[in-house]
């Protein structure tokens, strides 16, 4: 009966275990999931920013000149803040991808099968 018993709180330490983590892992997914949604939030807002001030910009340069003209310059503003930002988008990925090579294929080939023993 002993060995029983002890087979039985092990489980129920195990299950208690088991909630904690749960609680635990539900908190930050939820943390998460209000960064994601804060950070799409002012991604659009950034986008309206930038709308609005484009839109801006077109009306002041309308009263200087033609609205064809005004429309053609803010159309090549636009151009080149898009060709700014996508020339810096290889940087950051190489970044990523340097670490990944660094770091990554090492973790990879420690999960290999029949290699085990190095893990642990």
């Amino acid at each position: 009966m002993g060995m029983l018993t002890t087979l039985l709180d092990i489980a129920t330490a195990f299950l208690h275990l088991l909630e904690a983590e749960g609680r635990m892992l539900k908190r930050a997914v939820m943390k998460v999931g209000w960064a994601l949604a804060c950070v799409g939030v002012a991604s659009l807002l950034v986008l309206a920013a930038s709308g609005f001030f484009l839109a801006g910009i077109y009306q002041y340069l309308a009263a200087q000149v033609t609205p064809a003209a005004a429309s053609i310059l803010v159309s090549l503003l636009t151009l080149v803040l898009a060709l700014i930002f996508a020339s810096l988008a290889p940087y950051r990925g190489s970044r990523v991808h340097y670490y990944w090579q660094r770091y990554g294929t090492r973790v990879i080939s420690k999960l290999e099968p029949g290699r085990a023993s190095e893990i642990l």
